[in-house]
């Protein structure tokens, strides 16, 4: 483990990797890598500490560049940069040239405990996504639903035999699928459910006995009612399939 403080090293055609698996960058450190230079998995800048990619230099796809204070990361001529990276302070990134940098998606590495009963407290239902992370409340519980329903899948065959019974065979498990529904009278609220059931991905749904699931969602249904006092109200229903969570 290396910290390169007031110290700016210029590293040319280089072709190990620097400091892995973690490199600390403090004070006005710079690192200049050009050629088909890398960096270690794990790179954390402080201060006003820099990298600077030029040529074919990169960041491998499994590394985390951490930028905090004046930290700034800056990609030029053909370089490129696919990594998580995490933005503190008044950090920056910079691209010129034809350089490329993706910004991957980062889980969180801790999901938050699940709220539970408690007195007459009624609970929320949440939605939480993993990526970002962030979360959703319900500003109305749903009305009906929210039990996964069980099914299993069975096939029938007849034997030669005219006296014999016919053979059961069951087959894979299906998927449990969550159902429910309920009001909706803000747009807001209209539009968070639109928001959330078209994310790709699994999301944990809370209910207000303290339950959680993961699902994928399939299906929302909005369906909107006269109201004076509400002209965004809906009844809504909603399906999403159970899975694994991520």
């Amino acid at each position: 483990m290396s910290t390169l403080g007031d110290w700016g090293p210029t590293l040319g055609d280089w072709g190990p990797t620097l400091g892995a698996p973690y490199t600390p960058l403090t004070g006005s450190g710079t690192i200049t890598i050009s050629g088909s230079g890398a960096l270690g998995a794990t790179t954390a800048l402080a201060g006003t500490a820099a990298i600077l990619l030029i040529g074919n230099g990169s960041i491998p796809i499994d590394g985390v560049v951490l930028l905090e204070g004046t930290a700034s990361l800056a990609i030029g001529g053909a370089a490129y940069a696919t990594v998580p990276i995490d933005l503190g302070g008044s950090g920056s990134i910079s691209v010129g040239g034809t350089a490329v940098l993706s910004l991957r998606e980062t889980v969180c590495e801790e999901e938050p405990p699940v709220p539970q009963p408690s007195g007459d407290d009624v609970l929320r239902w949440t939605f939480y996504d993993p990526t970002g992370p962030e979360t959703y409340t319900f500003d109305i519980n749903p009305r009906e639903g929210g039990t996964p329903s069980e099914s299993r899948s069975f096939t029938f065959e007849k034997t030669v035999d005219p006296n014999g019974r016919a053979i059961v065979f069951e087959g894979r498990k299906d998927p449990r699928v969550i159902s429910f529904s309920g009001t909706i009278l803000e747009q807001g609220h209209l539009e968070a459910f639109q928001s959330w059931v078209n994310r790709p991905r699994q999301i944990r749904i809370a209910d207000d006995l303290g339950r959680s699931f993961w699902v994928v969602f399939r299906r929302f249904e909005p369906r909107r009612r006269r109201s004076a006092l509400y002209p965004w109200r809906h009844d809504y229903s909603v399906e999403a399939i159970e899975v694994d969570a991520p």
